[in-house]
């Protein structure tokens, strides 16, 4: 996979091209920096198309502010469905109050009619991700 944008002590997005599979390895959510994240995802979707996301949230411990669940929902869900996003996975977070964010994000996923995955490590969501669709 290639390291597609750094935040030091915050978060990494990771994409490996040929598969299509997006990886943002979350260590918060709240500030800025989110924003700033799901903005490189979407550029680089837009450019390359995308499968799978898996956000990473094993080491968050916060959630996003509720604007930014409310842009994520009116626009960040439109724009990855349009390049292509048929799996969105979450590595469950051992926080308890990231597991409600993260929770809150699968649902607007599901109910776009996207596969969603809850999973206990990254090597299981890259599984999930790589797997053959269900018939």
């Amino acid at each position: 996979m290639k390291t597609i944008l750094t935040l030091p002590g915050l978060a990494r997005l990771d994409h490996d091209a040929a598969a299509k599979i997006f990886v943002m390895h979350w260590t918060s959510y709240l500030g800025p920096h989110f924003k700033q994240g799901i903005e490189a995802l979407l550029a680089e979707s837009r450019r390359s198309g995308i499968f799978a996301y898996i956000s990473n949230a094993s080491a968050a411990k916060d959630v996003p502010a509720q604007p930014d669940f409310q842009w994520v929902e009116s626009h960040v869900k439109p724009e990855l469905l349009k390049a292509g996003l048929k799996r969105f996975i979450t590595v469950v977070p051992q926080s308890a109050i990231a597991k409600m964010g993260t929770q809150r994000f699968g649902k607007v996923a599901a109910n776009a009619g996207v596969e969603t995955y809850a999973v206990a490590s990254l090597d299981d969501a890259l599984d999930a991700a790589r797997a053959a669709k269900a018939a």
